[in-house]
């Protein structure tokens, strides 16, 4: 395939992958938006547990996609001079990820008291 048309399909790929992500997102924010600090029980935290998780796996596959081979390098092979910013996206990504999982284990933890903390 020619980088003429790799990169839009990247491209649309990665709007897609977007757009499920957002949905999950959406989801996940009405569950917390929800969450009543004073009626949270075990339950209710670990099915948010549950939905975090779910987030998370679909994120580490996206940004894996976008890092390994995918729509960075597409971007990399038509402009090399974006390499910082591609970069600086990759560490956003593991920070991303990093507070998706505290978010996970704080909810896995089943203590309504910490609710608060999750909203």
């Amino acid at each position: 395939m020619s980088g003429s048309q790799t990169f839009p399909k990247l491209s649309q790929q990665a709007l897609d992958e977007h757009r499920q992500i957002h949905f999950h997102l959406d989801l996940l924010a009405k569950a917390v938006a929800a969450l009543d600090p004073g009626t949270a029980d075990a339950e209710t935290l670990l099915n948010l547990a549950a939905r975090i998780e779910s987030l998370k796996e679909r994120l580490e596959e996206h940004f894996r996609e976008e890092e390994d081979g995918g729509l960075y390098q597409g971007i990399l092979d038509q402009m090399p001079q974006a390499e910082s910013d591609v970069l600086r996206l990759m560490a956003q990504h593991e920070r991303t990820l990093q507070a998706v999982e505290t978010a996970r284990i704080l909810a896995r933890r089943r203590e309504p008291s910490e609710a608060l903390l999750l909203r």
